[in-house]
């Protein structure tokens, strides 16, 4: 039965006639997009009751109109992009302003001719696009999902050629902006072919103080053998809402490597699915968040061992203050022929204030004999013996408590291989903490 909503952009009727597709969209895209949209139709936004996000405290962010197709300012002031870069980042770069690719902010020079690297628009006609796009959303079972397939505007378009390593990362930057609200729907497709190598960076961020509504979605197919280092960065500012959402799929010996930072968003849910389909398939979640004020961040995760001889890391750390509040929900599915499956889940949180809270939930789900599985959750403040040894040897408790904070984050930076981007990142954590 079809769910009535509040809200006006996203009624049935106002729904059917905003007709986001083009007059020369191929037919199976306008197929998805129908398909998003009865799903949408069918579930409405998801509520407390619904099991996937009984977490997620969503307010009256649903029920709030939102301006749609926004179209910029002509002239953007290079300097308001200048804290979403990353100096000495030697990158393809798109950049997308209210789900549009802006071409004159966007750098796509030099680029082989044997790799694909455009927006979604440009590459519509693309041979892997019918086959791939739409592949790894489950929109029967995430509403916000179901309306991203309807709705998507622009993203990245990325086909790694063959046992090519790209040597320069791709930078893609979503940006809202509007005197209004905006509502946004990027859809972002990476795909490496067998033995192919790459560095892609997602970054969402707001250009005004304006509370707007983000939809995200990215697809990733790593073909055998091939490696994928995937930087995922919300920095959007602390009044909108995001949800973000990564289905990823790995086969034979390729390694994805996903590190997630979110800083952002009064309400924030962000999801990765990983299929390791394949013996040898390997994944790394890495996350780090950091919540103030009032905000509510809400991180979910499920990796699929669906083949023998695969291997997981997973570690999401984070840190809270004032009346901020998170949820971890980490699911590993081991299936009963994944034998020999290795997998490691942890999540481990900090509080700075007496009024933050999280909940943290890692789940394993074991079907397999032959297995070596582990999870584990922690949550507190900082030891006051570590706060005490450095104050003994002349350390203020101001700076401390900032160095074992910082400390604590820096497991996750660690990791980043691009040193320009974990630069930025951990001035920018310097910058927010409280102390």
């Amino acid at each position: 039965m079809e769910k009535t909503l509040e809200n006006h952009i996203f009624s049935p009727a106002h729904l059917e006639s905003i007709n986001p597709g083009s007059p020369g969209d191929p037919a199976w895209l306008s197929e998805l997009r129908r398909r998003g949209l009865d799903w949408f139709r069918e579930m409405g936004f998801p509520t407390r009751r619904d099991e996937h996000w009984r977490f997620f405290k969503s307010g009256d962010v649903f029920k709030r109109d939102y301006a749609y197709e926004v179209a910029p300012a002509e002239s953007i002031d290079e300097n308001a992009l200048a804290p979403y870069l990353f100096p000495g980042l030697d990158a393809h770069q798109l950049i997308f302003i209210n789900g549009r690719l802006h071409e004159g902010l966007s750098d796509l020079k030099t680029i082989p001719d044997s790799l694909h690297l455009a927006s979604l628009r440009e590459s519509l006609h693309e041979e892997i696009l019918p086959q791939k796009l739409g592949g790894l959303v489950e929109v029967d079972e995430h509403a916000p999902l179901a309306l991203n397939t309807y709705l998507m505007q622009d993203g990245l378009c990325l086909r790694v050629p063959r046992n090519m390593e790209l040597a320069r990362p791709v930078h893609v930057l979503h940006l809202s902006m509007g005197a209004d609200p905006v509502a946004v729907f990027p859809r972002n497709i990476i795909c490496l072919e067998e033995g192919a190598r790459a560095s892609v960076l997602e970054t969402y961020a707001s250009l005004d103080k304006q509370a707007h509504f983000s939809v995200a979605a990215t697809e990733v197919y790593c073909e055998s053998g091939s490696q994928l280092d995937h930087y995922r960065l919300q920095r959007e500012n602390e009044s909108s809402t995001h949800i973000g959402w990564a289905g990823v799929h790995v086969n034979r010996d390729a390694h994805y490597e996903s590190h997630e930072v979110s800083l952002g968003g009064a309400k924030l849910r962000r999801g990765t699915q990983v299929q390791l389909a394949d013996p040898g398939a390997f994944c790394a979640l890495n996350g780090l968040y950091l919540a103030r004020g009032e905000q509510h961040m809400d991180h979910q995760t499920r990796v699929e061992h669906q083949s023998p001889d695969c291997r997981t890391e997973e570690l999401y750390k984070g840190i809270l203050d004032g009346k901020a509040d998170a949820v971890f929900g980490g699911l590993i599915l081991v299936e009963q022929d994944a034998q020999r499956t290795d997998a490691l889940q942890s999540n481990r949180n900090l509080l700075l204030s007496e009024d933050a809270k999280v909940t943290s939930l890692p789940m394993l789900e074991i079907y397999a004999d032959d297995v070596k599985c582990s999870h584990g959750s922690t949550t507190g403040q900082l030891d006051e013996r570590q706060v005490f040894f450095l104050r003994s040897r002349g350390i203020g408790e101001t700076q401390a408590r900032a160095m074992l904070t910082f400390a604590f984050a820096r497991e996750i930076l660690e990791k980043m291989d691009l040193e320009p981007v974990r630069s930025r990142l951990s001035e920018e954590l310097r910058q927010r903490l409280p102390y």
